[in-house]
């Protein structure tokens, strides 16, 4: 696939996940792009991980995004100034829940198809 330009348009809150004993929601704050190329490269991807028997995930309920940040208050729908930048590759990223710390463990390239 080749690189291509994401443009993000609106910022929200995603639902929070509920939190054990009394610790405070943290809601993820996060950028919305609508972008018909970040959707086919994640249809790529679930295609590929299914051919090696992984899970990939519903991908019609995929929701193309960059999270900024979690917080304690929801913040509702907002329109934004575009934001963009080129995708010129994508990671494998292991996520240490709970402890805020990411582990990329590979990343390749996407290339200028012939």
């Amino acid at each position: 696939m080749p690189p291509f330009e994401v443009t993000f348009r609106f910022i929200t809150s995603f639902e929070s996940a509920p939190r054990a004993g009394s610790r405070p929601d943290r809601w993820p704050l996060v950028l919305l792009c609508e972008d018909n190329e970040v959707r086919e490269l994640y249809q790529r991807l679930a295609t590929a991980m299914e051919k090696h028997g992984l899970e990939a995930g519903a991908v019609e309920h995929f929701i193309p995004h960059m999270t900024l940040i979690y917080g304690s208050k929801r913040m509702p729908l907002k329109a934004i100034k575009p934001i963009r930048f080129v995708v010129n590759e994508f990671a494998l990223i292991h996520s240490e829940l709970g402890f805020t710390r990411y582990n990329v463990l590979d990343r390749w390239p996407l290339r200028l198809t012939a």
